[in-house]
């Protein structure tokens, strides 16, 4: 193996290494300024090795030396080796492994459709960024009681209303212990920071006065301003430094909102008629662990499933439709609520994938690349499961092992906790808000947070030593389980973590 280093605009660019297998007797390409390593009778890409070592130092925040530059590389010779190289048959039988590969297709075509077709129409008018301006140099404190449905919210406002304070209903209402205690308060926070139907409610109102219930992205909330404290000095000047993260802000505000009219318009769910009669049945067959007469139990039940405008739908086509969605989500279903919502939600994204197949959309080279991207994840994670799972190691070399690093075996006190992690103070405060209102922690870390393998388990770390958490140890230690913590600066970023067992 060979190497050379040099810099290219500042930065790392070659790192050459030549791997040669033994048993092959092909003429290997030979490296140049566009190839860093041959693997047989495969190339690394210079351009490839150059974003994966950014992407790693990005996810890191290790600054670059030369024990990180091989390392990526080595990781990247190394999946060559397992994808082209070692027996992946069992894994390309793997049923659960294929659902997963498509879903993530159908996630990066999805993604690119909202991007070209809602985020990038989204309309920022010059009021519009002068009212925002004003707003995100005002901050509000307030206070909010939550509820996950409109009932229940009317029911709390109309106890305020009667007398009762928020400190007593907060006590009734949260389970986060904080939110408990101080009366349902978040602080201060300006525009941008909260949901924006939240914020839109907020600060139409003066300090003193309650909203009625207000609809968010995670439930209902009532809200009352404590106070309201503003820039006294604002220039054009200003103004016009801030106009491009104003009309970042403005859209991402409009975003929702312009996601669901979207989906309106190609989706017309009120023409969606699902037989309630047939989802508890068909929940209690997604359960079963064995799949042998799966199908056949689905074929004898109603002929007639779901509608959805002029087609019908028997049970076992909504089966095979709930077949191709990931067992992990389908692990998550509880009741026939939750399962009429997911089949709502497939019958939705046929619609959209649909649309964005006929405007060419799954062929698009960003669409390619995050495909690319999604397949290498995916294969390295089940490929890694797989040798685990075909690792065995007898007894006797166990208790050798063990009786040779007894010191190694004296436990250590071990944590789980899982994490939000963001590039500022100001995010971080956002996802913690969130939090608070009562949205899922596991859903923000997939979508938010940084660290790529932990954002993939829904934020957790997993139970590990506690010395592993550095100088923020004894910050999770002291935590009772649930608590939320932050945010918190780890590293380069900003965290909001949450200790789920001791």
């Amino acid at each position: 193996m060979t190497g050379c280093l040099k810099k290219y605009s500042g930065k790392l660019i070659l790192l050459s290494v030549l791997l040669l297998f033994a048993a092959s007797c092909k003429q290997n390409p030979k490296i140049n300024n566009s190839i860093v390593a041959v693997v047989g009778d495969y190339t690394i890409p210079f351009e490839l090795y150059q974003n994966r070592y950014a992407d790693y130092l990005d996810a890191t925040q290790i600054k670059d030396n030369l024990h990180s530059r091989r390392l990526v590389l080595d990781n990247m010779i190394r999946e060559i080796i397992l994808k082209h190289y070692d027996d992946n048959t069992s894994l390309d039988s793997n049923s659960e492994y294929k659902k997963e590969l498509a879903w993530a297709k159908n996630e990066m075509i999805l993604a690119y459709l909202k991007d070209r077709d809602v985020y990038s129409k989204i309309t920022v008018s010059d009021a519009e960024m002068r009212q925002a301006f004003k707003r995100v140099n005002e901050k509000i404190a307030a206070r909010h009681l939550y509820a996950a449905t409109k009932p229940e919210a009317d029911r709390l406002y109309q106890r305020l209303l009667k007398g009762s304070d928020f400190q007593t209903l907060a006590r009734e209402t949260f389970t986060d212990s904080v939110l408990q205690n101080n009366g349902g308060y978040l602080g201060y926070f300006s525009w941008g920071d909260m949901d924006p139907a939240f914020e839109a409610a907020a600060y139409a109102l003066k300090p003193g006065q309650i909203s009625e219930p207000v609809k968010t992205a995670q439930g209902y909330s009532i809200i009352k301003v404590e106070d309201r404290k503003a820039n006294p000095v604002l220039t054009e000047n200003m103004f016009q430094n801030k106009k491009n993260q104003l009309i970042r802000l403005i859209k991402i505000s409009k975003k929702a909102a312009q996601e669901q009219a979207f989906l309106i318009r190609h989706f017309k769910q009120s023409e969606l008629k699902i037989q309630s009669a047939s989802l508890g049945s068909m929940l209690k067959l997604l359960q079963q662990t064995v799949d042998e007469e799966k199908e056949a139990v689905a074929a004898r039940m109603s002929d007639r499933c779901v509608s959805y405008q002029d087609k019908h739908f028997t049970c076992l086509q909504i089966f095979k439709m709930l077949n191709r969605v990931p067992q992990r989500y389908l692990m998550q279903m509880q009741n026939p609520d939750q399962l009429k919502q997911v089949i709502t939600g497939l019958f939705a994204q046929d619609a959209l994938l649909k649309l964005a197949v006929s405007k060419g959309y799954d062929s698009a080279v960003p669409v390619k690349k995050a495909i690319a991207n999604s397949r290498n994840n995916l294969y390295l994670q089940f490929k890694r499961k797989e040798i685990f799972n075909k690792i065995a190691i007898p007894d006797s070399g166990l208790h050798a092992y063990y009786k040779s690093h007894l010191t190694e075996y004296n436990r250590e006190a071990e944590i789980n906790v899982r994490e939000v992690l963001l590039e500022n103070h100001k995010q971080a405060l956002k996802i913690k808000a969130q939090l608070m209102q009562g949205a899922n922690f596991a859903e923000l870390a997939r979508k938010h947070s940084l660290r790529a393998w932990s954002a993939m388990n829904g934020g957790e770390i997993g139970l590990s030593r506690l010395s592993r958490f550095g100088n923020l140890k004894n910050t999770f230690w002291d935590a009772k389980p649930g608590q939320l913590l932050g945010p918190i600066k780890a590293g380069n970023y900003y965290g909001v973590f949450q200790v789920l067992k001791k």
